[in-house]
């Protein structure tokens, strides 16, 4: 019996940072960039795609690969 409850509880350690984890993870993909966004919606409306789709390129965030 002991066996089988020192095993559910390593289950629940881990678990618990698999949980954690990706909550964090999601938590820093989420934030969206204020400036970025103004500058995408400049380039757009002056008709300059190209270099929204540069910055798109140059930004490391999920919101540039989702929009480029």
């Amino acid at each position: 019996g002991q066996i089988i409850i020192a095993i559910l509880f390593v289950l629940l350690i881990v678990a618990t940072y698999i949980y954690f984890e990706r909550l964090f993870a999601i938590k820093a993909a989420s934030k969206i960039d204020a400036n970025f966004m103004n500058q995408i919606k400049d380039h757009v409306s002056n008709g300059k795609i190209d270099s929204a789709q540069m910055l798109c390129a140059q930004a490391n965030s999920p919101v540039s690969r989702l929009i480029g």
